[in-house]
């Protein structure tokens, strides 16, 4: 058996969770996190074209005598009995694909479009009762995890382990949510997938996720930044100042004056072709999480939202599709919840990119 007190462990800080519903997600993708409204996605993040076709899209609920039978079969999405977000042109193609199969198996089961769009805190419900108390939760093309019965009174810690390789030394072998620190692992089981698309994640509690602030400002201010082979000759032209190492710009502006001096900015950069990347910062939780995490050495941090200590971190592998494992005790009581970072595939894709 493995006990949880680790000499090589760090702690990354710690979270709490008033409801009870642990949420991991990456935080860079919480903007399409609607929590208890219908999941349509606001302007701005995607084309025209691809927003209205996820705007349009449609909820569906499969109903029959072999229903769950048929969903396990499709297997689309983590509830086998309904199929979320489905844009628009791909109903058709989702419709012959559900009829073909009960043709082909000799199931009775029908596929019903649902006259609202189901938000993604029902959709967490649904899992929660339909896994017993764990699973994934699709929204828009990824999915989180989420765990329920959890302490609701005290601090749990998220610690992590480097890799134990000489190659890999700099990376997260796996961070965990720790329940009982004193307790011994018996057993781990695999709860799902959390999709990565923006190299980070966060432990939070789910009020915590409703009240998510991604884009707003909060306080009404905000930074404009930019770096580059051209930043300084731009921060001298604007009189910018140097903020560190090769970025410049101003911070803690009022929102409507800094969206418009980045505006005069990005004018000047087009027209000369100069070499910078800018960025434009809210002081949003997004904002507020990834300013602490660039600040520290582990790149972690923790933030309050809503009453709640939420957890972020880089996963230090970039993007992927990470297992999730609930580990017990003998007795079968959850102690743990672990993402397996470093594992197989992500190390075979590191080596990949970065060959020796």
């Amino acid at each position: 058996m493995q006990s949880l007190d680790n000499m090589e462990q760090q702690l990354l800080g710690q979270v709490t969770l008033p409801s009870g519903i642990m949420m991991l997600v990456d935080f860079g993708l919480m903007d399409l996190w609607t929590h208890d409204r219908p999941p349509l996605i606001p302007e701005g993040i995607l084309s025209e074209d691809a927003l209205r076709s996820a705007n349009d899209g449609a909820d569906f609920f499969i109903d029959g005598l072999h229903a769950l039978e048929v969903g396990r079969r499709l297997g689309r999405q983590p509830h086998p009995l309904y199929i979320y977000d489905i844009p628009r042109h791909g109903v058709e193609d989702l419709k012959e694909s559900f009829q073909r199969l009960l043709e082909e198996e000799g199931l009775e089961a029908e596929l019903i479009e649902l006259f609202e769009r189901v938000p993604p805190r029902t959709r967490v419900n649904q899992i929660l009762e339909h896994r017993e108390g764990m699973g994934e939760v699709f929204f828009h093309g990824v999915q989180a995890v989420v765990v329920s019965n959890l302490p609701k009174n005290r601090p749990l810690s998220i610690i992590a382990k480097r890799m134990e390789e000489e190659e890999f030394a700099e990376h997260w072998k796996e961070v965990s949510l720790v329940i009982d620190e004193t307790a011994e692992i018996a057993s781990s089981s695999l709860i799902g997938h959390v999709a990565v698309d923006r190299a980070r994640l966060m432990f939070c509690d789910m009020n915590a996720a409703g009240a998510w602030c991604h884009n707003d400002s909060i306080d009404g201010l905000a930074d404009f930044v930019f770096w580059g082979r051209d930043a300084l000759r731009l921060s001298q032209k604007f009189n910018a100042p140097h903020l560190e190492r090769n970025v410049y710009g101003w911070q803690d502006q009022k929102i409507q004056e800094i969206a418009e001096l980045g505006i005069q900015v990005q004018k000047h950069i087009d027209k000369h072709r100069m070499v910078v990347a800018t960025d434009f910062r809210p002081h949003s939780d997004h904002w507020r999480m990834l300013e602490k995490i660039y600040h520290s050495e582990l790149e972690a941090a923790v933030i309050e939202v809503n009453d709640s200590q939420v957890c972020g971190f880089m996963t230090s592998w970039g993007d992927g599709f990470f297992p999730v494992l609930a580990e017990r005790d003998g007795k079968g009581r959850l102690v743990q919840i672990r993402i397996h970072l470093g594992n197989e595939a992500t190390v075979r894709g590191m080596r990949l990119v970065n060959p020796r």
